[in-house]
C-alpha cells in the first residue's frame, strides 16, 4: 500500500468519504488518488484531512527516529501446510453455532440465586467489563465470573434515556459474548458454565478459573530464544483453538498474547471473545482502523487503554475494511503472536498509534534474520507467510498454519521455507 493511500483510509475514518466512494478510489490504483480525494472535499474538509495526515506521518517519523529505549512500551499499546499459491479453502464448517439474539428482550435466563456466589477478589478488567475471582456455593469450587463494569439498576427513574440506551446495548453485547463463548466447546477455549441475571436486571457468567500466566506475561519472562521456542506448543493449541471457531463460523479479532492463557498445567486457553463475530453477520462494532481513526482524530497522544492494540490487527482490519474481515484476518493475528514469541516485541511497534498504523500498511516486518538470537529460518518463514498484507499469501486457515507449525516440531520439511 502506497503512502498516498493513507489519505483515502484517513478520510474514510473521519467521514468525509462513504464506503462506495472509498472502494471507487481503492479501485483505480493508476490515478492520482490523493487529487481525485480532494476534488470530492470542500476547502475545510481538505484541510483537516491534509492536518490529520501530517500529524500522522509527522509522528511516526519523529517516533521512528527516536532510539529503542526512548519509545516507551514495545506493545504499541493504546488503552507443514500447504505449497505456496494455493488457492484458499474455506474452513469445513463443523458444528455451526446457533444465531445469537439480537436484543436481550425474551432472552429468559434463570434469576440468580442469592448468595451463591461469594466474590473474592478482581482478576482484571477491559474496557467495558472486569472478571472477579468467585467460590460458587452449589458446587463447591471457585469460578471466574464476568459482569459489566456498569452495574446500573435499569428501572432507576432518574437514568435518562441515553444512558438505558446505551448500558441495554452493551447488555446485548456482553450476552453474545457470552453465548459464543459457550457454545466453542474446545479444550483450548473457557468453558462457560452459567449465564444468570440479578434482581437488578443485569447480566453476568462463570467460566472455568485458569490459573496461571497469559502468553504474554510468558514472552516477557523468557531470557532467551530457547525459552521462547518452548512456547510453540502452546502456540499450535491456539491455532487449533481457532481452527475450530472458524469451523463454527466465528472468527475471534482480537487475537493478541495478552489474550491466551497458560495455565500451570500447560493448559492453553484462548480469552475474551468480546468483539467475536459471526461470519454471516452484519459488523456490529469490533474494532479496526477506522474506529481508531474516528476516536483519534488527529490527536497527537495516545490516551487510555480503551483503543485496544492495534499491532496485531491485519492490513485490512486496519483499513476498516468490514467486508474483507475474515478467517484470514485472524491468520495475520496469529502471525504476530508467533513474531513476538520469536522476536520478544509484535511485527510493528511505535509510541505513537498513527506509527504502528502506517507501518501495518506501508512497512514490511523487520527481519528475523537481524535479531541478535535470531530464530530458525523455517519459523521465521512461517511468521512471514502468516504476516502477508495480501490474504492470497497468507496461510489459508489456522489449521495450515498449525500445520506448518507441526511440521517444524517433528522435523519434517516446512513448504514455506526454501531449502537448499
Amino acid at each position: 500500500m502506497r503512502k498516498d493511500d493513507l489519505y483515502v483510509v484517513l478520510a474514510r475514518g473521519l467521514g468525509l468519504i462513504g464506503d462506495e466512494d472509498y472502494s471507487k478510489l481503492r479501485a483505480e490504483p493508476d490515478q492520482n488518488i490523493v487529487s481525485a480525494l480532494k476534488a470530492k472535499l470542500s476547502e475545510g474538509e481538505v484541510e483537516r484531512l491534509d492536518k490529520t495526515f501530517m500529524t500522522a506521518v509527522g509522528e511516526a517519523r519523529v517516533a521512528g527516529r527516536r532510539k529503542p529505549d526512548e519509545q516507551g512500551s514495545s506493545q504499541g499499546t493504546i488503552h507443514g501446510g500447504e505449497a505456496e499459491g494455493s488457492e484458499r479453502r474455506p474452513a469445513q464448517r463443523t458444528s455451526r453455532i446457533s444465531v445469537v439474539p439480537a436484543t436481550n428482550q425474551g432472552f429468559d435466563l434463570i434469576p440468580n440465586v442469592r448468595d451463591r456466589y461469594e466474590i473474592k477478589k478482581e482478576q482484571g478488567r477491559g474496557g467495558i467489563g472486569r472478571v472477579l475471582l468467585a467460590f460458587d456455593r452449589h458446587i463447591g469450587r471457585n469460578v471466574a465470573l464476568k459482569e459489566l463494569l456498569e452495574a446500573i439498576d435499569l428501572q432507576d427513574p432518574v437514568l435518562d434515556g441515553q444512558d438505558r440506551t446505551s448500558f441495554e446495548e452493551k447488555q446485548v453485547r456482553f450476552l453474545k459474548e457470552a453465548r459464543i463463548t459457550a457454545q466453542l466447546q474446545h479444550p483450548s477455549i473457557v468453558p462457560v458454565y452459567e449465564i444468570g441475571r440479578r434482581e437488578d436486571g443485569t447480566y453476568y457468567y462463570t467460566m472455568k478459573l485458569v490459573e496461571g500466566r497469559t502468553l504474554s506475561q510468558a514472552i516477557a519472562e523468557c531470557a532467551s530464544l530457547e525459552d521462547g521456542l518452548k512456547l510453540l506448543p502452546h502456540f499450535r493449541d491456539m491455532c487449533h483453538a481457532i481452527a475450530f471457531a472458524h469451523s463454527c463460523g466465528v472468527i475471534h479479532r482480537d487475537l493478541k498474547p495478552s489474550n491466551v492463557m497458560i495455565g500451570k498445567f500447560g493448559q492453553t486457553v484462548v480469552l475474551d471473545w468480546g468483539i467475536a463475530k459471526l461470519l454471516d453477520e452484519a459488523d456490529e462494532g469490533g474494532m479496526d482502523g477506522q474506529r481508531l481513526i474516528q476516536q483519534l482524530g488527529g490527536s497527537k497522544t495516545v490516551e487510555g487503554s480503551t483503543l485496544g492494540t492495534p499491532a496485531y490487527m491485519s492490513p485490512e482490519q486496519t483499513r476498516g475494511e468490514l467486508d474483507e474481515i475474515d478467517e484470514l484476518s485472524d491468520v495475520y493475528s496469529l502471525g504476530a503472536c508467533l513474531y513476538e514469541m520469536l522476536s520478544g516485541r509484535p511485527p510493528h511497534t511505535g509510541s505513537h498509534v498513527w506509527e504502528i498504523i502506517l507501518k501495518v500498511l506501508c512497512e514490511p516486518v523487520l527481519p528475523l534474520e537481524k535479531e541478535p538470537s535470531p530464530p530458525p529460518r523455517e519459523l521465521a518463514a512461517i511468521a512471514y507467510k502468516a504476516l502477508s498484507k495480501e490474504k492470497e499469501d497468507r496461510y489459508q486457515s489456522a489449521a495450515e498454519l498449525a500445520g506448518a507449525v507441526e511440521a517444524y516440531m517433528s522435523g519434517e520439511k516446512v513448504a514455506a521455507y526454501e531449502y537448499s
